[in-house]
């Protein structure tokens, strides 16, 4: 999932489903270079959780949330995310931009879920979620809404599906989409400035199976669209494309 975070902030799709309660884990796969980008780089991803009952805490690569509840069907607690900047791409034209630098994004996070009593692997959860920067890099916030379901396919496999969009503020937009006069200078890209909006829509799907009681492997595909301002900045009408794709494969130990 290749540093899922610089192409797609906290959009990497657990390879792991939610009927595990604990366990650890590593993917490996390939993402854009940077949001927008049509060049992909390889990397890998740690993933994990740790549950107790309802509570749990989540690390999915460069995202952490944490459950507060201990609700059957509610969730509720602070997020965070290490969102990567752009520096030292492949493409040299975009490589001229003004570099954006690492940047800290922390939030909170609810959700419902619900879980067929019959069977744990059934379930389905809807969720919404806001991160602010905190470190000024782009100085606005992402809010994110999303629908995931599992569902068992035969005795051996699971799948996941889900789909989600993300709306960007003015600031965190201008930052990553827009070219200012003295980036159109150096980089010779047109100007281009733009407001807040959304940024993308995106799916997933997640095919998972167990190899014991301890083992699991998986394998997944992330499609997301960039569409409104996004998709129309020259950063990536001009230089990459609004079709960005995530893949990866990986496995979990859990208990």
């Amino acid at each position: 999932m290749a540093q899922a975070a610089v192409a797609q902030d906290s959009l990497s799709f657990p390879l792991a489903s939610d009927s595990i309660p604990n366990y650890i884990g590593l993917g490996i796969g390939a993402a854009p270079d940077y949001v927008g980008a049509d060049e992909y780089i390889p990397g890998g991803l740690p993933f994990g959780r740790k549950s107790w009952g309802h509570r749990y805490i989540v690390m999915e690569g460069n995202y952490l949330g944490a459950n507060l509840l201990d609700h059957p069907i509610l969730r509720l607690g602070p997020s965070g995310l290490y969102r990567f900047g752009r520096e030292d791409l492949d493409d040299d034209v975009v490589d001229e931009l003004s570099s954006i630098s690492d940047t800290i994004e922390l939030g909170i996070f609810a959700a419902a879920e619900f879980v067929d009593p019959k069977d744990i692997k059934k379930r389905l959860r809807f969720s919404v979620e806001v991160l602010q920067d905190v470190l000024g890099e782009h100085e606005g916030f992402v809010a994110s809404g999303a629908v995931r379901a599992w569902h068992p396919l035969g005795q051996y496999f699971e799948m996941g599906v889900g789909v989600a969009t993300s709306y960007g503020s003015s600031d965190y937009m201008s930052t990553f989409f827009g070219i200012d006069a003295a980036d159109a200078t150096s980089s010779g890209l047109p100007a281009f400035d733009l407001e807040d909006g959304f940024r993308d829509v995106r799916f997933t799907t997640v095919l998972m199976t167990n190899l014991s009681p301890q083992w699991h492997i998986g394998a997944g595909l992330l499609y997301a669209r960039l569409i409104d301002d996004a998709a129309d900045s020259p950063i990536v009408d001009d230089r990459g494309s609004a079709d960005q794709f995530i893949f990866g494969a990986g496995f979990a130990y859990s208990w």
